[in-house]
């Protein structure tokens, strides 16, 4: 997930397809795009295909619901589509509703994903096409540094008709050269004692729906490298790390001293709640509404706790987190 000043970039989910398909079919928003309009078969192929490409390792294409906060509404779509082998050139696109237009959400959306492209994907090049005439397009693109690379005639053909394709590009060194990045941290993965990876493994990717990232076998240490994280997470991920010793052993479902121990964020708390539920996840803390949004605790397969929540849309950063006196 992705956040700027007042939109969220989001995977997208199958009950996103009433907002997609309001501005996939509509003409006037597509008369510049390569699709459309859409007929109610080809939005569900394009949810179908997107969903599953989040769920493809390594990813090649990230497809986001462009969500703007105040509202909760989904007003567009963006994304990056890897375009050879290497993983580090990508083609670069927007859409939005036309409803939203002209307020500036279209260029917000465009520079987060330009720097989710040459900052977390470390693009070496990001493209666009835009059809001729699509000024508003051509000026956001180059406010944020494409150069134009030049004009196809007649070279694409679509709505039984040809049109001509202007070409942008922005290397990752232009983009470098242009905002020298500010020093930027995450934490990229935190350690979770398990009892044995396959047991934790059933649990995390057979209950929770996370995806498995890499399970590597280490000789040398007679350990397994496995790491996991939920669906739509693009920087924190699980090293599920087995206990080696008794102390570390003592540590499993406890690691932080009966004190909720997680938190999993969604963007449907009640998607995953009822889904959690059916597959037999226990839940010690039953869903609440709270001022910071929609919560419930879980235990996973050893006893830790987690938290289940979904964020008020539109709160200020740290709005989520429940007062001192209410946490476990």
């Amino acid at each position: 997930m992705l956040q700027t000043h007042r939109l969220i970039l989001r995977d997208l989910v199958l009950s996103d397809f009433d907002a997609v398909h309001d501005y996939a079919s509509d003409p006037l928003v597509t008369r510049f795009t390569s699709f459309g309009p859409n007929t109610v078969d080809e939005t569900r192929d394009f949810l179908s295909r997107s969903i599953h490409a989040g769920s493809v390792s390594p990813r090649q294409v990230h497809t986001f619901a462009v969500i703007e906060q105040s509202s909760g509404h989904l007003i567009g779509s963006c994304g990056l589509e890897q375009c050879d082998g290497t993983g580090r050139h990508y083609a670069f696109g927007y859409c939005l509703h036309r409803h939203w237009w002209g307020r500036g959400f279209g260029q917000e959306a465009a520079r987060a994903l330009l720097q989710f492209g040459f900052d977390r994907l470390q693009a070496h090049r990001l493209w666009a096409h835009v059809f001729l005439g699509n000024t508003a397009s051509m000026r956001i693109l180059e406010g944020l540094g494409f150069r134009r690379e030049g004009l196809a005639l007649q070279s694409f053909y679509v709505r039984n008709a040809w049109h001509d394709i202007l070409t942008f590009g922005q290397l990752r060194s232009e983009w470098l050269a242009a905002s020298p990045p500010a020093i930027r941290q995450s934490i990229g993965l935190t350690a979770l004692v398990v009892r044995d990876y396959d047991e934790a493994l059933e649990f995390f990717v057979g209950k929770l729906g996370f995806r498995l990232l890499e399970d590597t076998y280490i000789a040398e240490q007679d350990k397994r490298w496995v790491v996991v994280a939920p669906r739509g997470s693009h920087e924190s991920a699980l090293l599920l790390v087995r206990a080696g010793n008794e102390e570390q052993a003592s540590r499993i479902g406890n690691q932080t001293g009966g004190r909720v121990c997680l938190f999993l964020h969604t963007d449907d708390f009640w998607r995953d709640y009822r889904a959690y539920q059916a597959k037999g996840i226990v839940f010690v803390r039953e869903a609440k509404e709270e001022r910071y949004g929609t919560v419930a605790v879980f235990q996973d397969v050893y006893g830790n706790q987690w938290d289940l929540l979904q964020p008020k849309r539109g709160g200020r950063p740290g709005d989520w987190a429940p007062p001192e006196e209410n946490r476990p």
